[in-house]
């Protein structure tokens, strides 16, 4: 059992995010319409396999000239629900400024274990890394985000020793943890654990704050204002440690906005979190 070096709740925090956004279904239809029309007018590859187990496929919207940054996409959902096809609308301001997009989905608990839904981001990603010259984009500029259980998939990312993975150690350049969840020993005692099946050992080995290291991974960690306890803790424990241990760490957290609609603004051109993301995918 890992002993953390920061101070855990006492007492269990609200991750009750739907029940904070009362009309959050109408959020979660915004996203599949968007995402519809999203691929009726982009150039795309839909369900291309990167392994060969359920759920290892990825949607790409390539570069339309050579050599662009490329923005990996991971769908949240708590692990068990959702789909990368509800996230198309993401890529169309990338794909705009000339970057690919590539939105992939992973194993669902609680047929896969969370170490597996790990282990098959981390393949995609190589597979990404592998493969996506065929689609305009640079396998030396690879930027991942991800909202809720994607920020946190987004994050072990960062921390992955690619090296031992067969990729290169500067696989991920850019980590943009959207409302992430980091440390899972809480989650334990929540309902959504019903689902997940997760036991403490597990979330020993697959929390973020755990696996902090020193490395030129970019982090672009952002949370809404209006979120409930749970996540704006994890936010602010996670953003903590990062910048105590000497990471690069922008740290975002958006006025006014709640767990379904910060996702929003990593598709708007305009926003706050775009514009970060956006300079740090094409720095240098």
């Amino acid at each position: 059992m890992t002993t953390r070096s920061y101070r855990q709740p006492a007492t269990p925090l609200d991750y009750r995010n739907q029940a904070a956004v009362p009309d959050h279904q109408r959020y979660s239809d915004n996203w599949r319409a968007m995402s519809e029309s999203t691929r009726r007018r982009l150039v795309h590859w839909s369900d291309v396999p990167y392994g060969q187990g359920e759920l290892q496929t990825c949607d790409i919207f390539p570069a339309r000239n050579n050599n662009a940054p490329v923005f990996v996409f991971i769908h949240g959902g708590w692990w068990h629900f959702l789909d990368k096809s509800d996230y198309s609308y993401v890529a169309e301001p990338f794909v705009e400024r000339g970057a690919a997009c590539v939105c992939i989905n992973y194993p669902l608990a609680p047929k896969a274990k969370i170490e597996e839904i790990v282990a098959s981001v981390q393949a995609a990603l190589l597979w990404v890394h592998h493969n996506i010259r065929e689609y305009g984009g640079d396998p030396g500029r690879i930027a991942v985000g991800g909202h809720s259980a994607g920020g946190h998939l987004s994050a072990m990312s960062a921390f992955t020793d690619w090296s031992q993975l067969g990729g290169p150690e500067d696989l991920v350049k850019v980590n943009c943890a959207i409302s992430g969840l980091y440390d899972l020993v809480p989650i334990l005692d929540t309902p959504h654990n019903e689902k997940i099946r997760m036991d403490r050992a597990t979330a020993d080995v697959v929390s973020p704050v755990d696996l902090i290291r020193s490395s030129a991974v970019k982090h672009i960690l952002c949370v809404g204002a209006a979120e409930t306890a749970g996540f704006l803790w994890q936010h602010d424990t996670f953003a903590g440690l990062c910048k105590q241990r000497g990471l690069v760490v922008e740290d975002l957290r958006l006025a006014g906005e709640h767990h379904f609609g910060v996702v929003d603004q990593v598709a708007n051109a305009e926003s706050e979190l775009f514009k970060s993301l956006w300079a740090a995918m094409t720095a240098g």
